[in-house]
């Protein structure tokens, strides 16, 4: 994740605002100094997500259902997205491989770990 200018990085979620005339997603990012700034979404960097019992799942966190299912909620667009074969597969550690894409095209795209990870 980028960095603010005062140096702390910039937390999730991000406000998803839209597209420049290359059709590259922006968001607005917030820093715990107040400071707001959009930026372009950068794609594929290492996303650690964490495993929650709400649904649905807050922004950049996982849920596991009853019948092993995986929903997870993009932190910048909000949408839902499930975490699943054939597309998915989970490892022993969490890692989830191919990347993960949002469906929606908000832009957001990492190399994703799930953490609090229990194969079934």
């Amino acid at each position: 994740m980028d960095k603010c200018q005062c140096g702390k990085e910039f937390k999730l979620p991000a406000l998803f605002i839209g597209y420049t005339e290359y059709h590259i997603p922006v968001a607005q990012y917030q820093c715990s100094c107040g400071t707001v700034t959009n930026m372009q979404i950068n794609g594929m960097k290492p996303f650690k997500t964490d495993r929650t019992d709400k649904f649905p799942p807050p922004r950049g966190e996982y849920i596991v259902a009853e019948d092993g299912s995986i929903t997870f909620t993009c932190p910048v667009c909000k949408g839902f997205s499930p975490i699943a074969a054939p597309i998915h597969s989970v490892g022993p550690d969490g890692a989830v491989s191919p990347s993960v894409v949002c469906p929606y095209g908000c832009g957001f795209h990492v190399w994703m770990t799930l953490k609090d990870w229990v194969a079934p």
